[in-house]
């Protein structure tokens, strides 16, 4: 290294640079040639890095897969034992795409996907398909950027305390049109606010009568606000 640092020396200042930059370059290339770290002590990318495709594929489908050929069990029963979306003898898979066009859902029906919906402008496909295996073959199409599962919509009703009306000044609408809301169904999708004692204690402000969003109540305790 000594001797190659004097001969350098010699050099003019734009030949310097011109070893400076490709040096550096090369160091670059060689960082990014290298796997990090965490790739090697990560279990699912060791269990998967060698399927064809595996980084388009969700690694929950990868799993559904294993499974099938470990367990020689049909293919809804362990669907429905990892909670995802059955439809007869196949599973819903949902597709991300790059472009959608009739092209490309022939190559899909042509796999023997079963198309559910199709939305080009979100470039999203629901499909089903019947033989995990497709999976591999679909996501071999340059026009598909994941496989992701199915796993429905989770439901419950009932009914609950919440600050969202106080929040949202509801309140002043219902005193002034002498509304109550009795017989309307309403569907949350999202709700961020806490009322009751049962979610808000003394260490939580504001104090439990007043309204407002957890996000930004300073104090609170771990668990005391729901998840949006």
């Amino acid at each position: 290294m000594r001797a190659k640092t004097q001969n350098t020396e010699h050099l003019s200042w734009s030949e310097r640079i011109q070893w400076t930059l490709i040096a550096g370059g090369t160091a670059l290339l060689m960082a990014a040639l290298t796997p990090p770290p965490a790739w090697a002590e990560n279990a699912k990318f060791a269990v998967f890095s060698d399927v064809p495709h595996a980084e388009k594929i969700h690694a929950n489908l990868l799993d559904l897969d294993a499974q099938v050929q470990q367990e020689t069990l049909p293919l809804p029963e362990v669907a429905t034992r990892m909670a995802m979306n059955t439809a007869g003898e196949g599973i819903q898979v949902d597709l991300v795409m790059n472009r959608v066009d009739d092209g490309v859902l022939d190559d899909l029906r042509d796999m023997g996907l079963s198309i559910q919906h199709v939305s080009p402008t979100h470039r999203r496909i629901t499909a089903i398909i019947d033989d995990i295996a497709v999976l591999y073959d679909v996501a071999e199409l340059d026009a598909v950027e994941m496989i992701l599962p199915e796993y429905g919509s989770a439901t419950q009703t009932g009914s609950v305390d919440g600050r969202a009306s106080e929040a949202m000044f509801a309140d002043i609408a219902r005193t002034a049109m002498s509304l109550s809301g009795a017989g309307q169904t309403v569907g949350i999708l999202s709700d961020s606010f806490a009322r009751t004692s049962s979610v808000r204690d003394a260490s939580t402000t504001p104090a439990p009568a007043s309204a407002a969003s957890c996000a930004t109540a300073s104090p609170r305790n771990p668990g005391t606000c729901p998840l949006p």
